[in-house]
């Protein structure tokens, strides 16, 4: 059995569309890129793409990668604006964990944002690689 039969068990069909019909967040659907009838549960993936995203991701890619260059990196410290400004890249998970904190009641200082643990776990290995003794073979 699983979580959702444990939840719904005792729910007809006619009784959970019902719920959905008065989901004030139905509306939301229509801002991510799914086929129709498709309902998305997946926690392991990205989520279904956003609308927004193809758009964004090609500013990036042409304006902030490949106009900015190395200064989307830094800070900016120039008068320059609009795609002319760094995007001070360096600090984004700062930036990000201060939107976060609010989310689950705590401090901007409080949340740190970075790497996945798999990720953060290879570097820790990779790291202790490094620093151990070689062996004669």
């Amino acid at each position: 059995m699983t979580v959702f039969d444990r939840l719904f068990a005792d729910s007809t069909l006619s009784q959970l569309q019902e719920k959905d019909v008065r989901d004030p967040l139905a509306h939301k659907r229509a801002e991510f890129k799914l086929p129709e009838g498709v309902v998305y549960l997946d926690g392991n993936s990205l989520g279904a793409l956003p609308l927004t995203v193809p758009a964004r991701l090609a500013r990036v890619a042409e304006q902030e990668w490949g106009g900015q260059l190395i200064r989307s990196w830094t800070a900016n410290d120039s008068a320059s604006v609009g795609a002319e400004a760094a995007q001070d890249w360096m600090n984004l998970p700062d930036r990000v964990a201060a939107k976060i904190a609010p989310l689950i009641g705590a401090h901007p200082h409080e949340v740190a944002v970075g790497d996945s643990t798999s990720v953060n776990i290879f570097k820790l290995l990779a790291a202790a690689l490094h620093m151990a003794p070689r062996s004669a073979a």
